[in-house]
């Protein structure tokens, strides 16, 4: 049995990562597997990429005219990318031509396959989902202020105030509707959450759904000590320390950056701030946290997992700020360090956070309560012992890849 992974990176964001590991750990259990995108990136065994440097360069080229039309759409309410699936890339050829027997799809936007080229896959799918996006129209996530609009299909009445230009979201969604009616995918959703929306909705809602969590190497990110892990970062031994990170740590507002900054307002203004300091990857290298007193460490971006394990190992907590989140990379990988996380009860938090058990999860968005759970988690803290065995009871190889690898077997005999 042989299993396809398509991404449209095979590094660099959340996505990407989750996929890769994925790929990574079916090999290791013996599985034959391939991962392909359509730029070559950081490679690895088993990691193609089948269209050749002047299909890529034509392939970068219609990703940039397909973001250009897509910005015709304002948003101003859900700023977040908007994928059309508009251009083929020759990658859909390439599959149906392979001698594959499962292809599992991953995030496949910014023009890595079209709609018509997902359609006209030929082998069983599996649909690994991210996002939203399998489900929406070219949104990735929900519009926060008129949420919802996936349910029910896309018409004028139920478009968000505010938006304006094309209505490219309906027009998105009404060609998945046309080109996949009577397509077969076998969802699976890293979250409960993502399991229930795509149940929800108009367009998935009658495609096989199960959820199957993320696997993460918990050998490769494991608890290092933590004089240790601060001696090598250059972090003083007698503070504790609140930790965020995030890809676009500071950037992105899906991951909440303006929120925790409130929160951490709250926290000096009511509970005991003293001999804490804060520390934020993912984001911006150097500066300060604006309104807040606590001392702060910008500690850039990591790419390899090594810096990764000493940052989180360095911290007493982890802050998850979130608006939106399906399955959060960050979240699952503190957890496996041992680090008890602080979170919004957003999107799949609850699939990987146990309140007063492994950290502790509060009402969206109430910045106060979020300072609270800080305080909480500092000043009682949480064995590190406890939050690493959840993580691996959940999240490792073993308690992820059966369920992968029944599925591929279900489909690969025809079931």
């Amino acid at each position: 049995m042989k299993v396809l992974h398509v991404n449209a990176f095979d590094g660099g964001g959340g996505a990407a990562r989750a996929a890769m590991r994925l790929h990574q750990g079916l090999r290791a259990y013996g599985v034959d597997s391939l991962f392909a995108s359509v730029k070559s990136g950081v490679g690895g065994p088993g990691v193609v990429s089948p269209l050749g440097q002047g299909r890529q360069v034509v392939a970068l080229v219609k990703r940039q005219v397909a973001l250009r039309i897509a910005r015709l759409q304002k948003t101003p309410a859900n700023p977040i990318i908007h994928s059309l699936g508009l251009f083929t890339s020759g990658l859909g050829a390439w599959i149906n031509a392979s001698d594959v027997d499962i292809v599992n799809l991953h995030w496949v936007c910014a023009e890595t396959l079209s709609l018509g080229e997902i359609a006209r896959i030929e082998k069983p799918i599996v649909w690994t989902m991210h996002d939203m996006w399998a489900f929406m129209g070219a949104e990735h996530y929900d519009d926060g202020d008129h949420p919802g609009r996936w349910k029910a299909p896309y018409s004028a009445a139920n478009r968000p105030p505010g938006t304006t230009g094309p209505d490219l979201d309906a027009w998105v969604w009404a060609r998945k509707a046309r080109l996949w009616s009577g397509k077969t995918f076998n969802l699976v959703a890293p979250s409960t959450w993502l399991a229930n929306c795509a149940r929800e909705s108009a367009l998935m809602g009658n495609q096989p759904c199960e959820v199957i969590h993320n696997p993460l190497d918990t050998t490769a990110f494991a608890p290092i000590d933590r004089n240790v892990a601060r001696e090598l970062l250059g972090l003083p031994q007698d503070r504790k320390f609140i930790l965020f990170g995030a890809l676009g740590a500071t950037s992105d507002r899906r991951k909440g950056y303006d929120l925790l900054v409130e929160a951490l307002r709250s926290f000096e203004r009511d509970h005991d701030a003293g001999g804490v300091d804060v520390m934020v990857f993912g984001g911006q290298s150097s500066g300060e946290i604006p309104g807040v007193a606590l001392p702060c460490h910008f500690l850039g971006t990591f790419a390899d997992e090594i810096s990764l394990r000493l940052v989180y190992s360095a911290a007493d907590i982890f802050v998850a700020p979130s608006r939106q989140d399906n399955l959060p990379n960050t979240v699952v990988e503190a957890s496996a360090c041992g680090v008890p996380t602080v979170a919004f009860d957003i999107g799949g938090m609850s699939d990987i956070v146990t309140d007063g058990e492994t950290g502790a999860l509060v009402a969206p968005f109430d910045t106060n309560a979020l300072a609270a759970g800080m305080a909480r988690l500092l000043r009682a803290p949480i064995a590190q012992a406890t939050v690493r065995a959840h993580a691996e009871a959940k999240f490792s190889p073993a308690a992820a890849l059966p369920a992968y690898i029944a599925l591929y077997q279900r489909l690969a005999a025809g079931g």
